[in-house]
C-alpha cells in the first residue's frame, strides 16, 4: 500500500470478485455497480483496470464525478474514444494516466534491440 493513500471503495461486477478483493484489503464500502460508487462516494481518484472495452464511459463518468484518473492501457478502444476522453481531460482539468507496466521490462528491451 501507499502511504497517504487509502482505498475507501470497490466496485466490480463480479460479486465473487468484489468480495475477495473487499476482505483482502478490508474495504468496507463495496458496489457493483460502479455509477453507484461515483455518486455516494467522495473519492479523489479512480483506477480503472477493466476489460478495454469498458474504458471510455467508466472515465467519462469518473471524470464528471470529479475524479483523478489512472487507467489501463489502452485508454480505449476507438480514435473517436480517444478523442472524447482527451475532450474531456481538457475541460476537467483532472489528472489523467494510462498505466503501461511492462514498459521498464527488460524482456521488453531485449525484443526491441532484437527488432
Amino acid at each position: 500500500m501507499l502511504n497517504n493513500v487509502e482505498i475507501i471503495a470497490l466496485s466490480d461486477i463480479s460479486e465473487t470478485n468484489l468480495n475477495k478483493a473487499a476482505a483482502e484489503f478490508r474495504i468496507k464500502a463495496r458496489y457493483k455497480n460502479y455509477q453507484d460508487m461515483l455518486e455516494k462516494e467522495k473519492l479523489d481518484a479512480v483506477y480503472i483496470a477493466t476489460p478495454d472495452n469498458y474504458h471510455t464511459n467508466l472515465i467519462i463518468d469518473s471524470f464528471n464525478a470529479g475524479c483523478h484518473i489512472l487507467v489501463e492501457r489502452p485508454m480505449t478502444t476507438s480514435q473517436g474514444d480517444a478523442e472524447e476522453v482527451n475532450r474531456v481531460v481538457q475541460q476537467t482539468g483532472k489528472k489523467f494516466q494510462i498505466n503501461f507496466n511492462h514498459r521498464w521490462r527488460s524482456l521488453y528491451h531485449k525484443i526491441k534491440e532484437m527488432i
